[in-house]
């Protein structure tokens, strides 16, 4: 079995990986790699599902994204064992069916969802690294699959039953040995190892090297990412203009100048803030008691190392990746 790399298991730079709405370009790549066949995405979409009633059940998932076709794909990505999971991924389906129709329009309206089950946890269900499902529909004494008709086919652009019910995909990245023998391999490489192997045995899909490019950047911490962004900025500027040798290196020791002392500035910042919040939780915690006190400290810890990074010009969006807390919270800091 694969061992799997911890610093993307535990981090967010995967899900950010297949769901920048900047850039459809990597997540088409993966779905096409998966599904053997070219995939478009055209959007992402909101990724919390609605209640229809008070006691139904609240659904998040990881991604949710639609192709030009009308097809959606849910997109999951698991760390920890759940014997339920099988159930989940039933009721993630079954609810974007529901969804996906309108009240008073017709079922030929209903599109095709294929669900995607990157699991990182030790896989016990079997031996093999990717697992597929669909619904067929089968005659009791012939054996033979229901057929649809012709005129079903062009209603439904179909050719068979199974084509209109949810399709399931299982990702056990535990069961993946390592070797690239199609596209798919490749980006289950990625995936444990946060890189491609350095001589691959195939031709690498541009997508999969983009994304590699990708999560190297994603995982660096929140001042190099600045730092780098900040580099690369400058040196586009640099590369665009028409300046002799001298003043480019000029430039050049200015930009790598600025940089380091941005990235030192933003470094003591959230290490200030971490110190400020830690002192305000302590004190709450000895007002309001011992478990109480750390949740509420934590808490407030993060609000005020929030505060000092905005303060340094980090995004927001930056801000609650980093510290977990939800872009609301950052936005009403005062």
């Amino acid at each position: 079995m694969a061992a799997i790399n911890s610093r993307i298991r535990y981090d967010w730079a995967m899900k950010r990986l297949l769901r920048d709405k900047e850039n459809y370009g990597i997540l088409s790549g993966f779905l096409s790699a998966l599904l053997k066949k070219n995939i478009i995405i055209t959007g992402i979409l909101e990724s919390e599902t609605n209640q229809l009633s008070s006691t139904d059940k609240f659904t998040r998932v990881d991604i949710l994204a639609e192709e030009d076709a009308g097809t959606k794909f849910i997109i999951e990505v698991q760390n920890t064992y759940d014997h339920a999971y099988l159930q989940r991924m039933l009721y993630g389906a079954s609810k974007m069916l529901v969804e996906s129709v309108i009240s008073g329009e017709e079922y030929e309206t209903l599109r095709k969802v294929i669900s995607v089950n990157i699991l990182y946890y030790d896989f016990q269900g079997g031996n093999d690294s990717i697992y597929r499902g669909t619904t067929r529909i089968v005659g009791d004494s012939s054996g033979e699959e229901l057929a649809l008709t012709k005129r079903e086919k062009e209603l439904y652009i179909a050719d068979n039953p199974s084509d209109l019910f949810p399709k399931f995909i299982i990702i056990a990245l535990s069961n993946f040995d390592g070797h690239l023998r199609q596209q798919i391999d490749a980006w289950m490489y990625l995936f444990i190892n946060d890189s491609l192997p350095k001589k691959p045995d195939m031709e690498l899909s541009p997508e999969v090297k983009q994304a590699e490019d990708v999560v190297h950047h994603l995982l660096l911490d929140v001042a190099e990412r600045k730092a780098h962004d900040a580099y690369l900025k400058t040196v586009r500027e640099i590369s665009g203009g028409n300046k002799t040798a001298h003043d480019t290196g000029k430039i050049e020791g200015r930009a790598e100048g600025l940089v380091e002392g941005e990235k030192i500035g933003i470094e003591k910042g959230l290490q200030m803030g971490k110190a400020e919040g830690l002192q305000e939780g302590e004190k709450i915690g000895i007002e309001k008691g011992k478990a109480e006190g750390l949740q509420e400290g934590e808490k407030i810890g993060k609000l005020l190392a929030a505060k000092a990074m905005l303060k340094l010009g980090i995004s927001i969006n930056e801000i609650a990746v980093e510290l977990g807390l939800s872009e609301a919270e950052i936005s009403g800091i005062e």
